[in-house]
């Protein structure tokens, strides 16, 4: 049996813009979705022309990815519209092939560094929104910096805490929860300055991400998809 679209659009919702740490669904770059048969294709699109072409690779990589994993799906069709390296993105992610095989010497490293650099930004970006949740309920440092990854997994559930966990991906029950850039644990003491330093990085985020919801409005509009089971925030 073919997915569902609501099944295609829960799937794609966990891609992320590496650089922002947001769902592509929730940014609104997932144009258009369909169905035939085992096929599913899905249409994307970003606030400018001029783009980051590694970062779009990156999405386009990982939609696929996480479409291929539905049941009933054997093929995916992903085609990024109204960019400038869109018919090599497009083709190079038809055909399987890796970033540095499409854009040869303009690929430099390729995209494994890009990928490793956006995880680790990503992980403080989420460390300090569930700090600051934290101590938004009276948590001292003390009790914040001496958490095991076991205790904080036990803790009533959050996003923050799901979406923290999910980037901190480690299974030691005993490991400390928070750790800094390093891999190093959080003295109490330390843990203030440490957050106002995250912060950057979250707060960043936040702003580009917003920049990007603006260009895309500005770009295409904002009308909402005819399709019921599309998500709230989806753009059209």
């Amino acid at each position: 049996m073919p997915p569902s679209e609501a099944q295609v659009w829960a799937a794609l919702r966990p891609v992320a813009d590496p650089e922002l740490d947001q769902s592509v669904v929730e940014l609104g770059f997932v144009h258009e979705v369909s169905i035939e048969g085992d096929t599913v294709a899905v249409a994307f699109r970003l606030p400018t022309f001029w783009c980051s072409a590694n970062f779009a690779y990156i999405m386009a990589e990982d939609m696929r990815a996480a479409l291929l994993a539905l049941p009933g799906v054997a093929r995916v069709r992903i085609s990024l519209v109204d960019h400038f390296a869109a018919s090599r993105i497009n083709a190079g992610i038809e055909q399987g092939q890796d970033f540095r095989a499409v854009f040869g010497a303009e690929a430099a490293d390729g995209l494994d560094k890009v990928r490793q650099t956006f995880k680790e930004k990503a992980l403080l970006g989420r460390q300090a929104a569930l700090i600051q949740e934290l101590r938004q309920r009276e948590w001292g440092a003390a009790r914040i910096t001496e958490l095991t990854v076991g205790e904080l997994a036990a803790l009533p559930p959050s996003e923050a805490q799901r979406r923290y966990l999910e980037a901190l991906d480690v299974a030691e029950p005993k490991a400390p929860a928070f750790v800094d850039a390093t891999g190093q644990p959080i003295a109490a003491a330390g843990l203030l300055d440490h957050l106002r330093q995250i912060r950057r990085v979250r707060m960043s985020a936040e702003a580009n991400g917003e920049m990007c919801r603006i260009l895309l409005e500005a770009r295409y509009g904002r009308t909402r998809t005819n399709d019921t089971t599309a998500p709230q925030g989806a753009s059209a």
